[in-house]
Parts: C-alpha cells; structure tokens; sequence
C-alpha cells in the first residue's frame, strides 16, 4: 500500500504524522517538501502525478500533513480496505455534531449555495465526505482526483472539502463513506467555543474515542479500532497524543492564523454572499 501526504513545510502535527508512519509501519511519502505552496490544484495534480504510473488495482492512501496520525498497523488498514470492496473510501466527518442549524448552512457552503442531493447527508451527523484522510485503487482515485481538478479550474475554491462535496452532489452513488470509522475517524471538539480553537481531549464526555490498554483508540459509537485519527479545523489533540505516548512539547506552531485567514474567512464569505442571494 502506498501512503501519501503534501506538506510545503514542516509545520503542525507533520512531526506526529511521520512518527506514527514509523511505529505502525506505514511507508508515508512527503509530497512537495520544500516547495512554495502553489495553490489547491497544484496540490491535486501532485497527487494525480504520483499514482498515474501504478496499477489500477494498486491501493493508495492519501492523507493531510498537519492534522493526522496513524493509530493502527497499516497491514490491518489494507485488509480493512480489501474487505469494503469499494474503489475507494471517504473518511466521514461530522460537521457541528450537536446544532443541526449550523450543520444546514455548513452543508449550504460546501454546495456552493446549492443543497447536498442525497437525503442520508442532509439527516447523518457523521455523513460528510472529507479529504482529510481517504484510501482507494489507483485508478479510482485517479478519476477522482481528475473530477476534482477540473471543478478547482472552474471554482477556484481553493479548498478540497467543497470540491469533493460538489463532486458528490451530482454523483450521490459515489459517495463511499467510512460512517463506521473502521479506518478513519475524524474528530470534533470536546473544549472550546470556535472551531478553529478547540481542543480534543479523550477524557471528556463528548469524546468519540476511547483510549484501550493496548495502546489503541476505540469508538465509543461503534467499537471500532481507528486506523488514522484526524483532527480537522485546526483541532488541538495534543491531550490525546499525550496519553498516546508522543511528544507534543517540541512541535512547530499549529498554523491557526492560516486556518482562519484561507479556509473559515472563505467560509465565511460566502455565507454573507448566499444571505444575499448570490452563489459565491
């Protein structure tokens, strides 16, 4: 299996990420170190350049840099995957768990103004496509890939979350979500008001995981064994890596003015542009 992320710089969880590569014997490739960031497409075709030349079989995965961890061994994470017998798996993510209006308008953003076609998005707290982490053949996830470079050219979002929601609106039986966390599981904030300042700690009530003896995490939900743990809107799980065994003292900055400033500023933007009646 063939383990990918993008990162222009070593910054947030990267660090994490690479150790726990290490410790569950994933072999992650760091696209685009060193590199000036070139915007979202530049990002894309990378991905879409490094699997062109596998075979269509070939299994890929391909997470975020700054805000994932692997929590399980990788030989169990194809074997989970081979047991879906989909293209490809999308993480599934929940978007404010606990106020349903903000869900809705979140859910309006991502469309670009217009709704998310299948009923089960619209109802599934945790029925979000992500691309914080996601697995599949090569040659799935290169149409995929392909799909969404094509709406970035047309959209200019600049944000791969609204891309994928776009490409699945009008294309709902491709939604192939991981609503189980068998292999991902993304996380929401147990502490702190605003998005792009909470904290995930395990102790809490809200936390959808719990930490095992073996050193592994379970969701409380389902049971599962989380294979890869992320922690969107610049999420601080430092309290889980803690318990986990990894040092999180030493890291470089989580990128929090970044965050605002491209993703929840746009966020909020077009919601100002939707309230008055134009597709932003």
């Amino acid at each position: 299996m063939r383990t990918l992320t993008f990162a222009t710089a070593h910054e947030g969880y990267l660090p994490i990420l690479e150790r726990s590569a290490e410790r569950h014997g994933f072999a992650l490739e760091v696209l685009g170190r060193g590199e000036p960031w070139l915007g979202m497409t530049a990002k894309l075709l990378a991905y879409h350049a490094a699997i062109g030349d596998l075979a269509p079989e070939a299994v890929v995965m391909i997470v975020d840099a700054y805000d994932v961890f692997f929590a399980g061994p990788a030989t169990e994470t194809a074997e989970l995957f081979e047991k879906t017998r989909m293209p490809y798996l999308l993480s599934s993510q929940p978007y404010f768990p606990h106020s349903p209006r903000m869900r809705h308008l979140v859910d309006r953003v991502m469309g670009l103004g217009g709704s998310l076609l299948s009923s089960e998005l619209e109802t599934h707290e945790l029925g979000r496509p992500c691309m914080g982490a996601f697995m599949g053949r090569a040659g799935a996830l290169s149409k995929l890939l392909g799909a969404l470079i094509r709406l970035e050219d047309r959209h200019r979002t600049e944000n791969d979350q609204i891309l994928v929601n776009l490409h699945l609106r009008d294309r709902p039986g491709d939604a192939h979500l991981d609503h189980d966390c068998r292999i991902f599981q993304n996380l929401w904030r147990t502490r702190g008001r605003l998005p792009w300042h909470g904290t995930f700690h395990p102790d809490d009530r809200r936390a959808e995981l719990e930490l095992l003896p073996t050193g592994r995490v379970e969701n409380r939900r389902t049971g599962s064994l989380p294979q890869v743990i992320h922690g969107p809107t610049n999420l601080d799980m430092g309290p889980l890596l803690s318990r986990l065994g990894y040092a999180v003292d030493d890291l470089p900055p989580r990128r929090a003015h970044a965050y605002y400033r491209t993703s929840v500023h746009g966020y909020v933007k077009r919601l100002i542009a939707m309230g008055r009646g134009r597709i932003p």
